[in-house]
Parts: structure tokens; sequence; C-alpha cells
């Protein structure tokens, strides 16, 4: 893991769900289930057709591991 990175893990089984990360297109989650981002909050949408958008604001801690769950 990079110094002053925290790991980001998308767990869902829709692998071609669009995910944003402070407003920004990140890839879907199949590119992107392990992400690493700077430590802090950010702001996380994964969107997938014919489910609702998820959102949540996350606060990512440096060496730790935080997993995401959005339901679908």
């Amino acid at each position: 893991m990079p110094p002053g990175t925290g790991k980001v893990k998308i767990e869902t089984r829709l692998k071609d769900a669009e995910v944003f990360v402070d407003g920004a297109f990140a890839g879907t989650v199949r590119e992107t289930k392990d992400m690493y981002l700077k430590s802090g909050a950010h702001n996380l949408e994964i969107r997938a057709a014919g489910h609702p958008k998820y959102s949540e604001r996350l606060y990512v801690l440096g060496g730790k591991t935080l997993k995401v769950s959005p339901g679908f």
C-alpha cells in the first residue's frame, strides 16, 4: 500500500457498475474493486443501470482497508 493511502474495496456482483470518486469517473467496479485513495474524506458514487445510485462519504485512513457494499 503506498504511504499515506488507504484501500477501498468495493463488494458487489455488478462488475460493470460505474464508480465515481470525488465527482470524477474512476472506472467500473471490475477495474476499481481495490482502490488506493489518499487519507481523508472522499465522496464515492456507484451507478448501475436499473438500480438506485449509491453514494457515501468515506473517511479513508492510511494503512487501513475500508469495505463498501452498495447492496446490489
